[in-house]
Formats: C-alpha cells, sequence, structure tokens
C-alpha cells in the first residue's frame, strides 16, 4: 500500500515541527516552565525582569578594575561572580552577555564589547556558565542564546534576548544611566 505525496508530506512536516518544539525546550526553557511576559524597568514592584542582588559583598577594591574585563573570576557564594557584584554595589550600569558560537552570537558579542567605552561594565560569558550569575539572572526570564542583560543603577534589570545591535544597546545603556 502506498502512501500519497501530499500525506507524506504532511506527516514529515509533523515530525519536523515536532523535533524543533522538543529541541527548543531542551535547549531554553528546563528551568522554567513557561516564561512570563517581559515587564518594563520602570515597575514599582519586583518583577520577572527586576532582579536585586543586594547581598552581594563589597570586596574593596578600586571602581575602575572591573571596567572592561570579562567576567572569568570565580563564583562568589551569593551567585554573583567578585567583578559583578562589585560593579553593583558601586551602582554602576552592568552588561551581561551571554552567548554561544551562532551568527547572532558573534555580532551581539562585537557590539557588546563596543559598549566597553561607555559609561557601562561589560561583562561576557558562555550561556553554559550562565548558572554563576544566579542571582542577577535567576529571576530573568532567560530563554535562548544570545542574551544581554542590562543592569541599570537601582538594579533593574532588562532582557534582550537574541541579536541586539550596537544602536539598541546603547539606548539601554543610556536610558539605564
Amino acid at each position: 500500500m502506498a502512501i500519497s505525496r501530499p500525506l507524506l508530506f504532511a506527516l514529515v512536516g509533523v515530525l519536523v515541527v515536532f523535533a524543533g518544539v522538543t529541541a527548543m525546550r531542551a535547549f531554553g526553557g528546563a528551568t522554567q516552565p513557561s516564561a512570563p511576559p517581559k515587564q518594563s524597568a520602570a515597575a514599582p514592584q519586583p518583577s520577572p525582569t527586576t532582579a536585586n542582588p543586594s547581598g552581594a559583598k563589597s570586596s574593596g577594591k578600586a571602581p575602575g578594575e572591573a571596567k572592561g574585563k570579562p567576567a572569568d573570576s570565580p563564583p562568589k557564594d551569593d551567585g554573583v561572580p567578585a567583578r559583578v557584584a562589585r560593579a553593583l554595589d558601586q551602582h554602576k550600569v552592568v552588561v551581561l552577555f551571554f552567548g554561544a558560537r551562532g551568527h547572532d552570537d558573534r555580532a551581539t558579542a562585537r557590539a557588546v564589547r563596543e559598549l566597553r567605552s561607555s559609561d557601562a561594565v561589560v561583562f561576557i560569558d558562555s550561556g553554559t556558565r550562565i548558572d554563576r550569575y544566579a542571582r542577577v539572572v535567576g529571576a530573568l526570564p532567560v530563554t535562548e542564546l544570545p542574551s544581554t542583560i542590562v543592569v541599570d543603577r537601582e538594579r533593574t534589570a532588562q532582557v534582550v534576548d537574541g541579536y541586539a545591535d550596537l544602536g539598541t544597546l546603547r539606548q539601554l545603556v543610556a536610558d539605564a544611566r
């Protein structure tokens, strides 16, 4: 018994969609069953896009030490690398970038690197090490890579999932000041 060509195409299409959905769930949202809708950073009460790592300890180092260096220091006990905690304690605008090896990841990483000359402290890390930033990223809807997180001086965070160009990132940093 032969299967008609349209039915065969429909079956293959259903399998491809099922495989895609399964892969996206496995890659993007294993820790959160469903991502809540993004809210503006100006919300007065804590929201899914607000992170407040107020328990971060200050190490007492000079303010300029964290500027422009990648986040490669060992994680602190409170779920934030020391350099990130120091920048947050000094009420600086912090930009966290998490990426992989895709074209969008590399293009966004180039744009984030150019922010180092601005008033923001930039940290670039692999998406596989996002758990090192649990106090900052834990409550945020980070569902895909690349992801860029801009934390303002009041520790309100905004997430940009996917590709972001330099103009968009500069505007987010300017708004965060």
